[in-house]
Parts: structure tokens; sequence; C-alpha cells
């Protein structure tokens, strides 16, 4: 079955911060940790994936760019854009073709209707406290997960 996903699960304190508040306004709409998912879904992943994977986010760092709303299947997402160019070379999601979608790495805070993941957009882009957020390899976790698993669940 091809429900297997590779994520780097994130670990910043401000990040949590604002995803626990989210959880409170928004309970059943916010993934359960911050995380990117780079590969999948897909059976299984080599070994060596996971090699390079752990290889490239040694030294890597992170930069939220902005946040965006994302369109698809009749659900709107509020995501964190980021600027991550080595992704792009372990970056493989059937799902969302690059030929089609382009490298898109992200952060997801919301799933759900169009009009909350605007007002999410515009409260957080108010602050102004995360545009330009550099997460470093300290703060990411490289982890398989299962779609629907508990921590990728919104």
């Amino acid at each position: 079955m091809n429900n297997n996903v590779l994520v780097l699960n994130i670990n910043n304190k401000k990040i949590n911060l604002l995803f626990k508040k989210l959880r409170e306004d928004y309970p059943n709409s916010i993934p359960k940790l911050p995380h990117i998912t780079i590969r999948g879904p897909q059976k299984n992943f080599s070994k060596s994936i996971f090699y390079k994977t752990e290889k490239i986010i040694q030294n890597i760092s992170i930069e939220i760019i902005g946040l965006d709303i994302l369109e698809y299947e009749n659900m709107s997402f509020c995501v964190f854009k980021i600027n991550a160019p080595s992704l792009e070379k372990i970056w493989r999601k059937p799902d969302f073709p690059k030929k089609i979608f382009g490298f898109n790495p992200h952060i997801t805070l919301y799933k759900g209707d169009k009009h909350i993941a605007e007002d999410i957009k515009k409260s957080i882009e108010s602050e102004d406290r995360f545009n330009h957020l550099i997460i470093t390899s300290k703060d990411i976790e490289v982890k398989k997960s299962i779609i629907g698993q508990h921590e990728l669940s919104i």
C-alpha cells in the first residue's frame, strides 16, 4: 500500500507555540506536529534515501519566507512557504508531480475552509513574527510516517 511518507518534523519553540494556539482555536484542522513532507506517498523508502536525507539536513537552514493559501480538492490550506533548495535533491511527491506543481516545500498550518485559512494567514502576517525565521538542523528530525497516523493527522 502506498501510504508511507517521509517527513521532516519541526521542533521549534516559536512554531510550536503557534501550533498550540491554532489548535485551541481550530482543534480539528491543525496538524498534530509541524512538519514538511518531502517524499511520498509510496510503498517504502530505501536506506539510501534515509542516508541522503540525514546528510542533507545535518547543516540545513530552512527559512520561512511567507504565507500562502493552497487549494486542492475543495480544501484550502494555509501554509508557511519555506526556502530550502537543498530539499529538492530528495523531493518526490507522486500526488503532486514537480512538472505540474513545481518544487513547493511548506509547513501546513491549517486545512479546511477557505475563509478561515485566509483569516489565519492575515492574522499571522499582521504579527510579522515568523517571516525570515530560520529553522536549523537541531530543530529537525527525519521520520517515516503513515498517512493518517496520529502525528500527520488533522
